[in-house]
């Protein structure tokens, strides 16, 4: 049985991917638990999370990969710019 073309298509950019996040908050553990409860909240695919926090710095370090396809990476990334704690968001 042979699929429709536009069903390959479609299949083709719903893939999900990997993508790499490296986020920059100023709360230090409070910043990473928020994070943290965003990607749980939105049953996003987590692959690999790493936080670095150090006590005295006035930044918080998260990276994160994630199993998203091209819209739920930008929307990811839309989401993360609407929590107080974050400074910044990279793609890697």
């Amino acid at each position: 049985m042979s699929l429709p073309d536009h069903h390959t298509r479609e299949s083709r950019t719903d893939a999900r991917s990997h993508h790499c996040y490296a986020v920059q908050t100023h709360d230090g553990f409070d910043g990473v638990v928020r994070i943290a409860t965003l990607l749980r909240q939105r049953a996003y695919q987590v692959k690999n999370l790493t936080a670095d926090v150090r006590d005295g710095l006035d930044r918080t370090t998260l990276t994160c990969v994630l199993a998203v396809t091209s819209d739920e990476a930008a929307l990811f990334e839309r989401r993360l710019l609407r929590v107080p704690s974050v400074i910044s968001v990279e793609r890697r």
